[in-house]
């Protein structure tokens, strides 16, 4: 399984019809034994008109999927009235982080008494 990134364009309608196209991607994600991570929505102005739409919403779906389904949820989508374009991008999964442990001050003193034992 592999982590992308669905980007899309929607038209002008209200929050609450967006939110519906939104899950409805989310269950077909789903459908496909994908598993949903994220979801972003906001109303955009487009720089230039899209399926002659000036304006509507951007959203974006961050979800793991099998490579070999990808394909299948793009023609699924490509059929999918409701969305002016979309995209889809592969992402990196996210490495946990490795935390470096302090080391240990040694103290001023500890340092002078094994320098004295070194120098007897």
């Amino acid at each position: 399984m592999n982590f992308y990134s669905l980007s899309l364009l929607l038209p002008p309608k209200n929050e609450e019809e967006w939110g519906k196209i939104l899950e409805g991607v989310v269950k077909e994600i789903e459908k496909l034994g994908g598993k949903f991570g994220e979801k972003f929505l906001e109303k955009k102005k487009f720089a230039y008109p899209v399926k002659k739409q000036t304006h509507g919403a951007f959203g974006e779906i961050l979800f793991e999927l099998d490579g070999k389904k990808v394909k299948l949820l793009s023609e699924t989508l490509k059929h999918n009235p409701e969305i002016l374009r979309f995209m889809i991008e592969k992402k990196k999964a996210k490495k946990p982080v490795k935390i470096k442990k302090k080391e240990e001050k040694i103290k001023l003193e500890e340092i002078e008494k094994k320098f004295e034992e070194l120098l007897k």
